[in-house]
């Protein structure tokens, strides 16, 4: 989604990201920093794509730092309260550090929040549908209401 916005900005008037990472370098090294030196490696090897969405999360992190801003459009990022962290991570960091990042992907435009999503795992839209239902209403909303005031007739 935000590779869209980012590329396409002019077909997009609201985003909502759901347990999103921050494409934040700084946010990789912080990250890779909590995390004590004998399970680097296994941090390292889950960033770059040996985790359960095989996805390479420093990889797609990277193509996001060469793209344009984000449009100045509503955001909303969902961030899960209850991800289990994998085994190496440092239990006593692992939710305040991923509500940080993420916090960050919120301040990327003026009308972005952030939503911490209680009893949820990364998965919100399975685990708290109604959450992510009213998140997208909300940009919806605020979307409709701007377009409203843009198109008032103007007194001359």
């Amino acid at each position: 989604m935000r590779c869209f916005a980012s590329l396409y900005p002019e077909d997009v008037r609201g985003l909502v990201l759901v347990d999103s990472l921050s494409a934040n370098l700084d946010s990789f090294i912080r990250f890779v920093e909590v995390v004590p030196p004998e399970h680097r490696d296994a941090a390292v090897a889950f960033e770059t794509g040996q985790n359960e969405e095989g996805v390479d999360l420093e990889g797609s992190r990277a193509q996001v730092r060469q793209l344009p801003s984000l449009p100045d459009v509503p955001l909303v990022v969902l961030t899960a309260a209850d991800t289990p962290a994998p085994a190496w991570w440092p239990a006593a960091t692992a939710v305040t550090t991923r509500i940080g990042v993420q916090a960050e992907v919120a301040r990327l435009v003026p009308r972005g929040r952030q939503i911490v999503v209680p009893q949820s795992k990364h998965f919100i839209q399975r685990d708290q549908p109604a959450v992510v239902i009213d998140a997208v209403l909300s940009v919806v909303d605020e979307v409709r209401r701007a377009l409203r005031l843009d198109n008032r007739p103007r007194k001359s």
